[in-house]
């Protein structure tokens, strides 16, 4: 069965959820292949992964589809980085098989090797939001290698957004000191808690762009739609629009602005 979430809120405090490409699974949200229904109304939360699953939102996905997911972010500080699924890395027990890298979603559906990226449907109210994918959508829908990229339904009400469809330099600086800072508390604060790889966490170079907001990016197969509406708010994205494809077709996508400031080099 597929593990999903409902109804998951984060009122307030602060958290930090990491998942590494050795856990295989979302920072926070649904298990494998499974949905997730996530409300942020405050606090701090910050959520780094390295899988096709996402930092926040719908499961990971490697032969079937990955996890759709329901996000709404209404208040507090949300910091959201996935580093995507680097096969040739951690499948290497299949060698028979061409593994290559599968970007992951920072906010929004799961991704998939197989299978196609699943949908993001991600309402913004309030708050600031962060979003860093590798390659794939900042915030939106998921992503695959060997089919299609997830559609994305994404409105912006209020708030300051920045989401990329890539991560800068700054931010992957950002990315180690906090997980050096956690390999620390961990090691003071728990008997045998082990380490974490702190010598991987530099991203793999995807060579791609996905969409800063928007729908997931395809490989073989396109890239997903997307319906975006931005009544206000600000809005600093890498592009807004559908998903991106390296050997197939982009992705359409409806696009509405009735408010708000943009900050973005392509809609």
């Amino acid at each position: 069965a597929r593990a999903r979430v409902y109804g998951l809120e984060f009122a307030g405090g602060t958290i930090l959820a990491v998942a590494t490409a050795q856990d295989q699974c979302t920072a926070i949200g649904a298990g494998g292949n499974g949905y997730a229904d996530i409300r942020i109304t405050g606090g701090s939360v910050t959520a780094i992964s390295y899988t096709t699953g996402t930092a926040i939102g719908g499961g990971i996905g490697h032969l079937s589809a990955g996890g759709g997911a329901k996000v709404t972010i209404e208040g507090g500080e949300v910091y959201a980085y996935n580093l995507g699924q680097p096969y040739e890395l951690t499948c290497d027990t299949q060698t028979s098989r061409d593994y290559r890298f599968v970007p992951g979603t920072a906010i929004g559906g799961g991704s998939s090797y197989e299978s196609a990226g699943n949908s993001g449907n991600v309402t913004i109210t309030g708050g600031k939001i962060y979003a860093y994918s590798n390659g794939g959508s900042g915030i939106g829908g998921g992503n695959s290698i060997l089919s299609y990229g997830g559609s994305a339904t994404l409105k912006i009400n209020e708030g300051e957004v920045t989401s990329y469809g890539f991560i800068p330099n700054e931010e992957s600086l950002k990315i180690q000191t906090i997980l050096e800072n956690l390999q620390v508390q961990v090691l003071n604060n728990v008997t045998n808690g082990g380490t974490i790889q702190t010598n991987t966490i530099a991203p793999f170079d995807a060579r791609i762009e996905g969409a800063g907001i928007g729908g997931g990016s395809g490989q073989v197969g396109n890239g997903g739609t997307a319906t975006i509406t931005i009544n206000g708010g600000y809005l600093d994205a890498s592009s807004i629009g559908g998903g991106n494809s390296q050997e197939a077709k982009g992705a359409s996508a409806t696009v509405n602005v009735n408010g708000g400031t943009i900050r973005c080099e392509t809609i």
